[in-house]
């Protein structure tokens, strides 16, 4: 099994997700249960790698592709995506692994980005990594 980070956004009290202490800042327990061993990078911005040990913690593991899934497909999603600090590695996003508050805007975000990075289809990116 390849490794898994997880990334749990924090947000301050004056956003509207992900607030520090609710329900929708929690990771999904089906999630822990399925990596109860991964490492869990905490982040306040968009890009997951801002202001966190996020590359530290991907050199340990010797990684150098990172498949990459996750709320909010517009925001966090793609700006890690396309963040300069993912450049060393080979990226891709999973699109049916990603969502937002509406259908319509998950669907202009993979649009924008599909230029620069390539998307893997679920089966696939299990079955490369084994």
């Amino acid at each position: 099994m390849p490794p898994v980070v997880l990334v749990q956004h924090v947000s301050d009290s004056e956003s509207p997700f992900f607030v520090e202490g609710t329900e929708g800042v929690k990771l999904h327990q089906a999630i822990l249960d399925a990596a109860p061993d991964a490492p869990v990078i905490t982040k306040e911005h968009a890009d997951a790698f801002q202001e966190t040990n996020l590359t530290q913690v991907l050199e340990e593991l010797e990684v150098d592709r990172l498949v990459i899934c996750g709320m909010m497909t517009q925001n966090c999603v793609t700006h890690t995506a396309i963040s300069d600090a993912a450049d060393p590695y080979q990226i891709s996003i999973l699109p049916d692994a990603c969502t937002t508050r509406e259908e319509l805007l998950h669907l202009i975000a993979l649009e924008a980005i599909q230029a620069k990075v390539t998307f893997t289809e679920i089966k696939y990116a299990f079955e490369r990594a084994n």
